[in-house]
């Protein structure tokens, strides 16, 4: 599947990183223009969805540990 058939064609895909640690969840748009801290917890998990979605719309999440 490409990323042309997965977004909404009024709607440009943004990717999202998340580099998880045990306490902490850093995030960061690939083309560097955001960067945020949410805590690896439910609640952390919540904020880093609404905010992402909030800001793009339609984001691609991609999840790596630390280490």
């Amino acid at each position: 599947m490409s990323l042309h058939t997965i977004q909404h064609e009024d709607m440009p895909c943004v990717v999202i990183g998340v580099d998880v640690s045990k306490a902490r969840l850093d995030v960061g748009r690939s083309d560097g223009s955001w960067q945020a801290h949410f805590s690896n917890d439910k609640a952390g998990y919540k904020a880093l969805i609404q905010e992402a979605c909030r800001r793009y719309g339609t984001v691609i999440i991609g999840v790596e540990p630390t280490g």
